[in-house]
Order: structure tokens, then C-alpha cells, then sequence
């Protein structure tokens, strides 16, 4: 699995597009019961991920779809992305002619189709359709279990909370509940845009990593929190 994930929520005539890229982390901790105590054992370690947003982006209003793939394009070819992140896409409205435009530059974006249920299935294409609901819904989890980190000190910080603070839970005529902006006038770009790359880390990996440190079960073990990830 890859360490970074980049999502792309493609703008329209009166939307923005907005990039986000967020970067995996693990931090240790010993799961120790009071047995464990008791006989000066370790315990079962644990490896829990963790997200920190490492880049936001808002292109100008109207930037053509060739731009916003090369500029997608120029970003995953850099030598810190190369290799190392996955591309998820939003496939809504006219999202399937750019994910074909990224695939002709060799890119291989994930479609993510944003609906208004609260099924989440898989197409043909290796793509999602997901709920608006889950999507934000996992965002908000993961912020606020401390598990996604975000600096007050990246540009379009502001404009993000404003975004977050401006989404209630709406249910809609036919009984299902999604998130929408209380005024007209706030748009939420840059929230879905990181609500799908968190929903897509939470989907395509497991939660948590587990090691028995018992004595004799893994006798040599070196702790090393990367290993499992080659």
C-alpha cells in the first residue's frame, strides 16, 4: 500500500476543483493486560494509522480539464509522490471523460461516484459509488478521534474549516440522510475532495496492525513499523 493518497473533486462552471494529498502514519501502542503486568509481559503491540493533510490546492474557477490533469499529472511525477500514491478521482457528472483524459497520460485514477444512498458498491472499472453521507461522515471521524492532522499553517486552512463548520445532515425526500451546506453561497470543495481520500484510506486498509510480542512466538522480533507495508 502506498503512503500518500491524492483526491480529485473536479470543479464545474460555478465549482471549484480542489487537490488534496494526505500521507499515512503509524504510532505504537501496547495493548498490556493486567495478566501482562502480573508476568512482565509486553503485551500485543499495535500499529494504528493515522493521516496528516500535506497539501490543499484550489485552482481558479473555470481552469480548463487538460489543465487540472496536468497539473494532477505534474504532482504524482514529482520524486516525492513517484510511485509512492494512489489517485482516487470523483467519477460524478463529467468526471468520466477526465479520468479517461488522466488514463491516456498513464495515470490510473480510482472513479469515486458520489450518490445520495448510503450503499457502497464497486463498479467494473475497479471504481466506488459512495454516499455523501459516508464520505464526510468518515472525515469528521477520523478528525475527530485525533487521527487526522491538519496544520493551521497550509494557505487554504481557513476556507477548509469554513467548508467543515458550513455542513449539517440533511434527509432528503426519500428518507436518505446526506450532508449539505446551510447557505448556497458556501461551497464544499475542499471538503469532498479530502472526504473521499480519508474515505478511501479507511476503505482499502485495515484499521489497525497487530503483533504478538508474547516469548516464543515471534522470539527475534525487531520492531520495525514499516515492514509489513513492503
Amino acid at each position: 500500500m502506498k503512503p500518500f493518497i491524492m483526491s480529485v473533486d473536479l470543479g464545474t462552471m460555478s465549482d471549484y476543483t480542489a487537490i488534496s494529498i494526505i500521507q499515512e502514519s503509524f504510532h505504537r501502542r501496547n495493548d498490556r493486560s493486567p495478566m501482562d503486568f502480573a508476568e512482565g509481559m509486553p503485551g500485543t503491540i499495535t500499529l494504528e494509522r493515522s493521516y496528516d493533510l500535506r497539501f490543499l490546492e484550489q485552482p481558479k474557477l473555470r481552469t480548463p480539464y487538460e489543465e487540472i490533469v496536468q497539473r494532477v499529472y505534474d504532482l504524482i511525477m514529482s520524486p516525492e509522490l513517484k510511485d509512492r500514491v494512489d489517485l482516487v478521482v470523483d467519477a460524478t457528472g463529467l468526471g468520466r471523460p477526465v479520468i479517461e483524459m488522466m488514463r491516456s497520460k498513464g495515470l490510473s485514477p480510482i472513479p469515486i461516484t458520489i450518490t445520495v444512498g448510503q450503499d457502497i458498491t464497486e463498479d467494473r472499472e475497479g471504481g466506488y459509488h459512495v454516499g455523501k453521507y459516508d464520505l464526510v461522515s468518515s472525515l469528521q471521524a477520523w478528525w475527530a478521534m485525533g487521527r487526522l492532522r491538519m496544520s493551521s499553517k497550509i494557505p487554504l486552512m481557513p476556507k477548509l474549516l469554513t467548508e467543515l463548520e458550513g455542513f449539517v445532515p440533511k434527509r432528503s425526500s426519500k428518507g436518505h440522510v446526506t450532508y449539505e451546506a446551510i447557505k448556497e453561497s458556501i461551497h464544499d470543495d475542499l471538503v469532498i475532495s479530502l472526504a473521499m481520500a480519508v474515505w478511501y484510506a479507511q476503505f482499502s486498509r485495515p484499521w489497525q496492525h497487530k503483533f504478538d510480542m508474547t516469548p516464543g512466538n515471534n522470539p527475534d522480533f525487531d520492531y520495525n513499523p514499516f515492514e509489513y507495508l513492503d
